[in-house]
């Protein structure tokens, strides 16, 4: 499966927030494909 996860621009990885809860999904599902599209708010 793919997944297209649009964040804040405070993703990659800053303590806390949208790009902490990202990250632990990310991490959690290691059998979907991820992609990322990032925008600075």
């Amino acid at each position: 499966m793919k997944v297209c996860l649009i964040a804040e621009g405070s993703y990659p990885y800053t303590f806390g927030g949208v790009s902490a809860w990202v990250q632990m999904l990310i991490q959690g599902v290691p059998k979907v494909d991820f992609s990322i599209q990032t925008f600075d708010a």
